[in-house]
């Protein structure tokens, strides 16, 4: 995470455990326990999508791509005062992330709020970090959607 830009080595008076968990796949997976700052933050009221709504919004498409935004809390910057406090401490030092990690309480819902945001309006539904493209025509979905959408979405 070092390498990637995602932490920094931090002098933050936070400090919280981390726990490295197996996964069903045997890959181990970092987790910073965040239960303490959790109980004391203030929870995010956006409304999550719900999974019924986002399929009847599929309806009747015929062309689907579903993809998975891997790592994609990563691409949401944290301000001075939220770095501070997602600080964690390791046998090599105190660090603190640049980006948004898991574990937080409003995590899902920020980042739920930018992906619809971007979405809005266009050819696609999410759920967190999964995003499904959809179409009625294969011409639709090929000429007029992924590409004249693609360039609005930038």
């Amino acid at each position: 995470m070092l390498a990637l830009g995602v932490i920094q080595p931090s002098a933050s008076p936070w400090a919280f455990p981390v726990m490295l968990v197996p996964k069903k796949d045997r890959l181990i997976q970092f987790c910073v326990d965040y239960r303490k700052l959790n109980a004391i933050t203030v929870s995010d009221t956006y409304s999550m999508s719900r999974p019924d709504e986002l399929l009847d919004k599929l309806g009747g498409a015929r062309y689907l791509t579903t993809m998975d935004l891997t790592k994609g809390y990563w691409q949401v910057p944290l301000d001075a005062d939220a770095r501070l406090r997602s600080a964690f401490i390791t046998p090599l030092g105190l660090y603190e992330f640049l980006t948004l990690p898991f574990g937080l309480k409003g995590a899902p819902a920020t980042f739920q709020r930018l992906v619809d945001q971007l979405l809005m309006g266009s050819f696609a539904v999410a759920y967190i970090d999964d995003i499904c493209v959809f179409s009625q025509t294969w011409e639709d979905y090929v000429l007029d959607k992924c590409w004249t959408d693609s360039r609005r979405l930038g």
